[in-house]
């Protein structure tokens, strides 16, 4: 083959290369910033046919309000100082904006500086990750301002790896002393065998409650808590997330009922005794009087 037949070859492969890639091609000069080549999954990425992107520039696909920061990527990508501009907005003809990578190489075509832009389009990434990410911030919320004391442990290990405010109110530490204990240090000891039955029984999933749990603070103090739990997956490892209620006060409560309904039962048995007393009292009384009448008159 003669050296025009394989630079024709060669020519046709890159052009097939060029309009059959699924990512978006534009060169554009880089002086004028007008596009010089498109393929046919850029056209379809913003809709204009491969004659309409050819008469337009780096400013009519980009929103107005990003322009300014656009065109310094654009430069920066220009002076070989980066290859990839992330998360670039990109407009396309009907209005619509999406979000794209844009990979970038210099290369010289008919005596122009040009760049050879490859534009992945990211936008569903993009959602799949804002949603993500605001999911998380909810969640993150959520698990520090609640209330009740969480504690994620490690099922295996039984140490703790997150805590919130309210855990650490709670016990009396700081996350940082709490991620460096386990089940073992926030339990009385004594109870330690029926706390570790329960908290083994939980991440079976037999049971998502244990009540009055003693538990141990900092300072030594024994409260009692209500212990919810649901077995997760995090990093790969089975944890119980542990929702810690403080039942203290109501557990005092309680006992003083409990004493109170004693009390109660205790005094009205006595009233029984004292009405049973004074009726006996009464039954006998009355031959009494009669007895000591007549043993007078004998007298």
């Amino acid at each position: 083959k003669t050296k025009e037949q394989l630079l024709q070859e060669s020519e046709a492969r890159y052009k097939a290369i060029f309009n059959y890639a699924t990512e978006g091609i534009i060169v554009a000069d880089i002086e004028t910033k007008r596009f010089k080549y498109v393929n046919r999954a850029a056209c379809e990425m913003f809709g204009y046919t491969a004659e309409q992107l050819q008469q337009m520039s780096v400013y009519d696909i980009h929103p107005k309000e990003y322009i300014p920061s656009v065109i310094a990527g654009f430069e920066a990508q220009a002076r070989g100082e980066k290859t990839l501009i992330a998360n670039v907005p990109c407009l396309s003809k009907d209005g619509t904006v999406f979000y794209a990578n844009i990979n970038t190489t210099c290369v010289a075509i008919d005596n122009a500086s040009c760049m050879v832009g490859l534009f992945t389009n990211i936008t569903e990434r993009k959602h799949t990750e804002d949603a993500l990410r605001e999911s998380e911030a909810r969640y993150k919320a959520i698990f520090n301002f609640a209330t009740e004391g969480i504690v994620v442990t490690d099922v295996e290990t039984k140490r703790h790896r997150y805590v919130n405010p309210a855990a650490c109110r709670m016990f009396g530490y700081t996350a940082e002393e709490f991620q460096q204990m386990s089940v073992y240090d926030i339990h009385p000891k004594e109870y330690m065998p029926s706390v570790i039955a329960g908290f083994e029984a939980q991440a079976r999933g037999e049971v998502t409650r244990v009540p009055n749990v003693p538990c141990l603070q900092k300072d030594g103090t024994v409260f009692y808590a209500d212990i919810d739990t649901t077995c997760v997956i995090i990093d790969q490892r089975p944890c119980n997330v542990g929702l810690f209620t403080n039942i203290t006060e109501r557990k005092h409560a309680e006992v003083e009922k409990e004493k109170f309904r004693k009390q109660i039962i205790w005094q009205s048995r006595l009233a029984g005794i004292g009405e049973l007393a004074s009726g006996l009292a009464h039954e006998i009384g009355n031959p009494l009087q009669t007895i000591l009448g007549n043993a007078d008159i004998l007298l």
